[in-house]
């Protein structure tokens, strides 16, 4: 019979006298503090946002009570001790929870950062109507023309900007519902 080929451990990995692998000091660490700036992803997150997020009611209850605590001592042994409740929550589904979180606010941002650079350029005559109108083809039934009229004018009389805020708001509502189409069709 002949003998068989030691297994090498992993890279992060140690030997225990019992011979099985297990994970390095190192690696135990940096899994320590990945769960712990999971726990403070959490505490920052706002209660309707964190609903979503799948977590065990006592992980949950212990978010909830990091929040309400003012002390900075306080605080410190609720995060000790939601890193203590991390340890056996699915960490990986959390995670990836607050991913979805992060994307939806990334595109939320993107489409705010768009309307201000349409409404801006449709303003300053940079940017052409038909131009948006081609992007985002629901702008062509909005009333865009006029907005962008009044709010020209309005710049010149150098008043408020009463219209250019509803410019921008008819950009981003068309931005952003363009942008749900399209991630949409993507899924």
């Amino acid at each position: 019979m002949p003998a068989s080929k030691p297994v090498d451990p992993p890279v992060d990995a140690y030997v225990h006298p019992d011979g099985e692998f297990r994970p390095s000091k190192t690696q135990r660490k940096k899994q320590s503090h990945a769960l712990q700036s999971l726990g403070e992803q959490l505490v920052a997150l706002s209660e309707a946002k964190l609903r979503p997020v799948p977590l065990t009611e006592s992980l949950r209850e212990a978010v909830l009570m990091a929040q309400r605590t003012r002390s900075r001592e306080g605080k410190r042994r609720q995060m000790q001790y939601i890193g203590r409740l991390m340890r056996d929550a699915d960490a990986e589904a959390i995670a990836q929870a607050l991913a979805v979180d992060y994307e939806h606010h990334r595109g939320a941002v993107t489409a705010m950062h768009a309307a201000e650079r349409w409404r801006d350029g449709l303003l300053d005559a940079s940017l052409k109507l038909t131009d948006f109108i081609a992007r985002y083809p629901a702008g062509a039934s909005a009333p865009l023309a006029a907005l962008v009229s009044t709010a020209r004018r309005e710049r010149e009389a150098q008043t408020p900007p009463a219209q250019a805020r509803v410019l921008y708001r008819e950009l981003h509502r068309i931005i952003s519902h363009h942008d749900l189409d399209t991630s949409d069709d993507q899924d």
